[in-house]
């Protein structure tokens, strides 16, 4: 069973005795209810590398499903983040009946990045439960190696 049969379902009768209609009917709510699912995902290093270098981007997904809708918390390093509203980085939302997706993106890493990410959620169906859904992701930015030649010359 899924969110799709959620509704309102109405059975109707007719019955036809002595010449008389006897019309009946009755109502059904249903509501399907289910704990919170969180997936996170990572957009994966440029060039097969395990870890981020600096200027490189950065995107979290988390997508939330649950019903009733889920609460949702987005942190990095333990804080919470709520929306960034400059040219770096920013936290979209998109929403429908049972789910939320949450995007947090992030151009140009510097070593500042380094962070553990986690999405949890909970909704009025899991509220009692302690084990809420959480995913955690661990971002590693290094600075890429540049190495300085000098060449002096034996000529004055």
């Amino acid at each position: 069973v899924d969110y799709s049969v959620s509704g309102q379902y109405t059975c109707s009768t007719k019955n036809t005795i002595n010449s008389q209609e006897k019309p009946s009917s009755a109502t059904l709510q249903i509501n399907v209810y289910s704990h919170t699912d969180v997936t996170m995902t990572t957009t994966p290093p440029p060039r097969g590398r395990p870890y981020y270098l600096t200027g490189d981007t950065l995107t979290i997904t988390c997508l939330v499903e649950g019903a009733p809708r889920s609460s949702f918390t987005f942190t990095k390093d333990n804080s919470v983040i709520k929306s960034y509203k400059n040219d770096s980085s920013d936290l979209d939302v998109t929403a429908s009946d049972h789910s939320v997706v949450y995007k947090y993106k992030r151009s140009k890493l510097n070593l500042n990045d380094n962070a553990e990410f986690s999405c949890s959620s909970t909704n009025s169906f899991t509220s009692g439960n302690t084990n809420m859904d959480k995913e955690k992701a661990v971002i590693k930015v290094y600075e890429p190696v540049r190495v300085m030649m000098s060449v002096s010359s034996p000529y004055p």
